[in-house]
């Protein structure tokens, strides 16, 4: 039973659709084989066309990252007894997509899908002033420096999701909150929601220089919550 409720545990994390609870009692096994009859009835499973696998972005200069990691550090202390932790923004960016695979693009190599996938994004040459806005979460679980939604951001978006569209690359997750995220939820703490709102809310929060984004990356998932 502890084997087959690692496992749903797993699945869960790495495809980002088995939304189940992890039972610890001796009917697991019994559980997860209806909960996967139920899913694979509605269409969702743990693998394939429907699996969150890779995601478009725009990278984050190196004197904003340094402006946005002194924020960090001027509100760890509160963070810390919200349960949440520093999220490493030596790779912060800013994602503009989510994605999944066609059957084809899937028969790639990974290095083969990247440099193809990158190289047609070349094609795209935005010129796009970045600014931000204030604190922001994401329920109990994330606390996040908002990015200002332009026109001109939504365009960009659409213009990306169009083009890799035609490539057998399409969008997982439509919804879209421009976003740099600080903090995260440690794994196994229940959180604050109305703390979390209210230290966004009353912290105060230095003007981050606005930057040019110039070019759009894909990249593969390192993990579901990449996508935070």
């Amino acid at each position: 039973a502890a084997t087959h409720c690692y496992f749903v545990s797993l699945c869960r994390f790495l495809s980002g659709t088995c939304t189940v609870n992890i039972y610890s009692n001796v009917n697991c096994q019994s559980k997860f084989s209806i909960f996967l009859h139920h899913q694979v009835t509605k269409g969702d499973t743990c693998s394939g066309s429907k699996m969150k696998s890779h995601y478009t972005y725009l990278n984050i200069p190196d004197n904003v990252k340094t402006e946005l990691k002194k924020l960090q550090n001027t509100l760890k202390d509160e963070s810390y007894a919200l349960g949440l932790q520093k999220v490493n923004l030596d790779n912060a960016h800013i994602t503009l997509s989510v994605l999944t695979l066609s059957s084809e693009r899937r028969k790639q190599t990974e290095e083969e899908l990247i440099n193809s996938t990158n190289k047609l994004l070349d094609s795209i040459k935005p010129k796009l002033d970045i600014s931000f806005g204030g604190l922001r979460c994401f329920g109990a679980r994330v606390l996040y420096v908002a990015v200002n939604e332009t026109s001109q951001l939504l365009d960009l978006k659409h213009e990306v999701e169009e083009l890799l569209q035609k490539e057998g690359i399409k969008v997982d997750v439509p919804r879209f909150t421009p976003h740099v995220t600080l903090f995260r939820l440690k794994t196994g703490k229940a959180g604050s929601e109305g703390l979390l709102k209210s230290l966004a809310s009353n912290a105060p929060i230095p003007s981050l220089k606005s930057f040019t984004a110039t070019k759009v990356f894909f990249e593969a998932l390192r993990n579901q919550e990449e996508k935070l």
